[in-house]
């Protein structure tokens, strides 16, 4: 429970910080919020909202619920994330990042976990609102399962997120 209070402090911090707004400092959106529209035929659900920090460093939190068989026992996670952007250009371009966060895997208990991951966003536009990402990660979860079989570690996909930028 410790770390989870810590994680959420955390994040507030991040997000009540003021972007950067040099003159030097990469024009554009500071925020987006985006899902996986396509999942959702699928029966699966994800969510992010990121906020810029600077000009390499962008805050995410974000959540993914999937019920492949419809019986109630189904894969559900939420994290926050700190992206790295080698190219000094936040929410655009090629990233690195690295979430902690809790995670509930079928028959298993919700448990903690950390992880990395990677991926390439676009701000397309005129004024670069439209929002598109893709992305590919690994979680490793730590703590005791309820059956012998609950992964330890579990893949995390961004397969086409769309959203607004602003």
């Amino acid at each position: 429970m410790i770390r989870v209070t810590a994680c959420l402090a955390l994040l507030c911090v991040l997000l009540s910080a003021p972007t950067t707004s040099s003159a030097q400092s990469a024009a554009g959106p500071t925020q987006s919020i985006n899902g996986n529209p396509f999942g959702l035929l699928l029966g699966w659900f994800n969510a992010e909202y990121e906020r810029k920090v600077n000009d390499s460093v962008a805050v995410v939190v974000g959540g993914s619920y999937w019920d492949a068989d419809g019986d109630k026992e189904a894969y559900i996670n939420g994290d926050v994330m700190v992206r790295y952007f080698p190219q000094q250009r936040a929410l655009r371009g090629f990233y690195v990042g690295t979430k902690v966060g809790l995670t509930r895997t079928e028959s298993a208990r919700t448990r903690f976990g950390i992880g990395v991951d990677a991926g390439y966003q676009w701000t397309l536009g005129p004024d670069g609102r439209f929002f598109l990402a893709t992305g590919f990660g690994l979680k490793r979860l730590f703590g005791a399962t309820d059956q012998w079989y609950a992964p330890d570690v579990v893949p995390t996909f961004r397969i086409v997120n769309v959203g607004i930028a602003f």
